[in-house]
């Protein structure tokens, strides 16, 4: 959803970084359940859409992650 733009993933915190600056978290909420807790200044420099990328995380954890 960011193309062009590099990313590192640090799995132990669930935090998705960019130029060494945290753009989204993983929060898990339950044992099925998460939800996405964002650094807005990074994520609007990005000009990422909250609501797009929302939805299909939702979709993604709904679905039972990726499929094959």
């Amino acid at each position: 959803m960011c193309s062009g733009k590099e990313f590192f993933i640090k799995k132990s915190s669930g935090t998705l970084y960019n130029d060494r600056r945290a753009v989204v978290s993983v929060v898990l909420t339950g044992e099925e359940s998460a939800r996405l807790e964002w650094c807005h200044p990074k994520r609007i420099e990005l000009k990422i859409v909250q609501e797009d990328v929302e939805a299909a995380f939702s979709h993604y954890v709904v679905a039972g992650g990726q499929s094959s």
